[in-house]
C-alpha cells in the first residue's frame, strides 16, 4: 500500500485585522457611486487632506482640503477612481464610481 494518511488534521482560519483595516473603519464615504459630490464623514479622525487617483495611477486631484467634509468631484470623467486620504492617524484608500 503506497498511500499516505494522516490523523488529527485540523485546519484552522484566523485572520486578524490590520491598523489599515481598523483605520480604514472609521471612514464613512458616501454616496457610492457618486455624480457631484462625496461626503468624507469621519469619526474624531482630522482628515488633512484627500487625494484622488485614476485605475491607471495617475494623480487627478491632489492635496485637497475637505470643505464641511465634502469632496467635489463634478469635473471629473465618469468612472473608477481611487481616494486616498490622509488623516492625522494614517492614510486609507477607498475605491468611488464617478457615475
Amino acid at each position: 500500500d503506497e498511500s499516505a494518511r494522516l490523523d488529527y488534521l485540523t485546519l484552522t482560519n484566523e485572520t486578524t485585522a490590520s491598523v489599515n483595516d481598523v483605520l480604514a473603519s472609521k471612514f464613512k464615504i458616501y454616496p457610492n457611486p457618486a455624480s457631484d459630490v462625496i461626503t468624507i464623514a469621519s469619526k474624531n479622525i482630522k482628515v488633512t487632506s484627500v487625494s484622488l487617483y485614476s485605475v491607471l495611477g495617475k494623480q487627478v486631484l491632489s492635496g485637497l482640503e475637505l470643505k464641511n467634509e465634502r469632496l467635489n468631484i463634478s469635473e471629473l470623467a465618469k468612472g473608477v477612481y481611487f481616494l486616498k486620504i490622509n488623516s492625522d492617524q494614517g492614510s486609507v484608500t477607498k475605491k468611488i464610481i464617478k457615475e
